[in-house]
């Protein structure tokens, strides 16, 4: 799946990584990552989500998400 955000370009890509293999891979290519869930490239991705605990797991679901493509859109079109 990682050649396929390659060879199509992505201008990001968020992950729930279970390694840090996916960052490292994509990195040689310049698609900056956003971690969610666990944090496994500290030194190569550009940002973390850590799911806050309690019992509302579909809110903390779209907050990470919101999250995430927040951290994208500021990389790539700046600050709002």
């Amino acid at each position: 799946g990682l050649r396929d955000f390659v060879a199509f370009g992505v201008a990001g890509v968020v992950v729930a990584p279970v390694s840090a293999e996916p960052v490292a891979y994509l990195g040689r290519y310049g698609i900056p990552v956003v971690e969610v869930g666990r944090r496994f490239a500290p030194d190569r991705c550009d940002a973390v989500v850590r799911r806050g605990a309690g019992a509302g797991g579909h809110d903390a679901d779209r907050e990470m998400g919101r999250a995430a493509v927040g951290l994208l859109v500021r990389r790539f079109v700046g600050p709002e």
